[in-house]
């Protein structure tokens, strides 16, 4: 059994079930196939982020309790982006002028063994489960009556699930 020793970026359980990893600045995909066993250290660290298709260590190596670090993320507004504080009207929400128009999808992810619903946009949810550290997820409801989602109508989702 070779030994790969790298960063856990995230897992993909579908038909053909894969680790990415971070070995060394590169992102290797491995095939989850015949014997292999898992070793994690502690404590967490941030997953640092993937720019141009390549893994960019955390500078900090920051302890976290998710996936990312405040420097990692990048995020202008990570109060605005993940709980809106227009929550009563999410559809008319101005903290992120970016939210309306684009589709959201509502997703499970699971952190070993506790899972999480969360709704994000479509096109930032690979980002999203970075963020979060997730070890794997899937996507729960993309569409209602053959429309993509809106923010509003995810959330509302989100919330029934």
């Amino acid at each position: 059994m070779a030994t790969i020793t790298g960063q856990l970026l995230g897992v993909r359980s579908d038909h053909d079930a894969r680790i990415l990893l971070a070995v060394d600045g590169s992102l290797v995909n491995v095939a989850l196939g015949g014997r292999f066993s898992w070793h994690f250290e502690t404590p967490r660290i941030c997953v640092g982020r993937v720019a141009d298709a390549r893994h960019i260590p955390c500078p900090l190596r920051a302890q976290v309790s998710d996936g990312q670090c405040s420097v990692c993320n990048e995020l202008e507004d990570p109060a605005c982006v993940f709980e809106p504080r227009c929550a009563q009207d999410p559809d008319s929400c101005t903290c992120v002028s970016s939210f309306r128009d684009v589709p959201h999808i509502v997703y499970l992810a699971w952190y070993g063994t506790l899972p999480k619903i969360g709704m994000t946009q479509e096109p930032r949810f690979l980002r999203r489960l970075q963020e979060q550290g997730a070890d794997g997820a899937a996507v729960l409801l993309a569409q209602h009556d053959g429309q993509p989602l809106t923010r509003g109508g995810a959330r509302a989702a989100e919330k029934q699930i």
